[in-house]
């Protein structure tokens, strides 16, 4: 697992042109697995509620 996040991030760090690009590449990253993860789905939707309704 590691191994593989490692070599995807070195992708992205050889692709990039600038670190703008790079910090894109790592958002989207984050994005999928956050939406794709179910127990790191449900901590982010807990924590977005909280944010916007003040719970």
């Amino acid at each position: 697992m590691t191994t593989s996040l490692n070599s995807l991030l070195k992708s992205y760090r050889e692709q990039a042109r600038t670190e703008r690009n790079k910090g894109t590449y790592f958002e989207r990253l984050a994005v999928a697995y956050l939406a794709n993860d179910p127990g790191a789905c449900r901590k982010v939707c807990r924590v977005n509620h909280a944010l916007r309704f003040g719970c």
